[in-house]
């Protein structure tokens, strides 16, 4: 049996144009492209949303440091006025202890001259107290106060029964302060608890003396 050729038969035409067709990317629709602007408009927003907030916070903590600033000029402009004489008083105040001393021994004097220099004395020292007062010099209360390690300086002690321990008994020297700062701790002498050993003879000899009697 003869068999006939298979011949090749051209495709219909236009199918080769429709395969190309359906192979090659579509183009966006309006819509997509309206959406896509969309899109990169948010993220454009959002980055300068982003950047805005970083600007505001850079800011703020620019204020706030310029804030700060001022109130440690002005806190310094305020001490400057309230310390600023306290080289001037620190130097005057050895000068203060000597007036102190003169007056002491103006006072062990006798007669009507040395009462006479004892009242110019008296107004001298009311005067230089007074001055100093004037620019916030206070002079450290201490005599019969407990101790206390910010004002006092400590510098004899002893022993005692009828002070309570650590009661201040004498002033050394005065101590100042210029408004709420120290300028010198006042030196003390303070009472102290006797030792068990100075106790048990005291306790014996207070025994022995009653007995006695």
């Amino acid at each position: 049996m003869n068999q006939e050729p298979i011949t090749e038969t051209d495709p219909p035409e236009g199918s080769s144009v429709t395969e190309e067709t359906s192979n090659s990317p579509q183009e966006p629709s309006d819509e997509e492209r309206y959406q896509n602007l969309q899109l990169e408009d948010f993220i454009e927003m959002e980055k300068k949303a982003s950047e805005r907030d970083k600007f505001l916070d850079h800011l703020q903590r620019k204020e706030a440091e310029l804030i700060n600033y001022r109130k440690r000029v002005q806190k310094e402009k305020v001490e400057s006025r309230r310390f600023g004489a306290q080289p001037l008083i620190l130097d005057l105040l050895p000068n203060l202890n000597a007036f102190e001393l003169a007056l002491q021994a103006a006072q062990r004097l006798e007669g009507t001259e040395a009462a006479d220099i004892l009242q110019g004395f008296e107004l001298l020292y009311q005067q230089f107290c007074k001055g100093l007062g004037d620019h916030g010099v206070l002079e450290i209360e201490a005599d019969g106060k407990p101790f206390d390690p910010m004002l006092h300086e400590v510098m004899l002690s002893e022993e005692s029964t009828e002070v309570p321990h650590m009661n201040i008994t004498e002033v050394i020297q005065k101590g100042y302060r210029l408004h709420d700062r120290l300028l010198r701790p006042t030196r003390v002498k303070v009472a102290c608890r006797p030792s068990e050993q100075d106790a048990n003879a005291t306790g014996q000899a207070e025994t022995s003396d009653s007995s006695d009697h």
